[in-house]
C-alpha cells in the first residue's frame, strides 16, 4: 500500500512540474472521449432505435442506374421523377 501512495504523490509532482503537458494530455483525452460520446449517440440514434416514420418497411430510395455509362447509382432529377410517375400505372394513383 505503502508503494501505491508512494507512486501517486510521483506522479501528481511530476503532473504539477510539467503543467503544459499535462494541460494538452488533459484537453486531447477530453476531445477523445467527446468525439467518442458523440458518435456513439449517432450510431445508437441510427443502428439500435427504429426510425419514427409508419411502415418503416416501406421507405425506398429512388436512384437512377445508367449501366451503359458505368453509372452504378445516380441521384434521380425532378422531371424523371414526374415522368416515372406519368409512365406508372396503379391502384394508388
Amino acid at each position: 500500500m505503502q508503494n501505491i501512495l508512494q507512486d501517486i504523490r510521483y506522479g501528481a509532482r511530476m503532473l504539477w512540474k510539467h503543467r503544459l503537458a499535462t494541460l494538452v494530455c488533459a484537453a486531447a483525452l477530453a476531445l477523445g472521449i467527446g468525439a467518442n460520446t458523440a458518435m456513439f449517440s449517432v450510431a445508437e440514434a441510427f443502428l439500435l432505435h427504429s426510425v419514427p416514420f409508419e411502415n418503416p418497411d416501406r421507405i425506398v430510395a429512388m436512384v437512377n442506374v445508367r449501366p451503359q455509362q458505368n453509372i452504378d447509382r445516380n441521384a434521380v432529377a425532378p422531371a424523371t421523377y414526374l415522368d416515372w410517375q406519368a409512365q406508372t400505372k396503379s391502384s394508388n394513383n
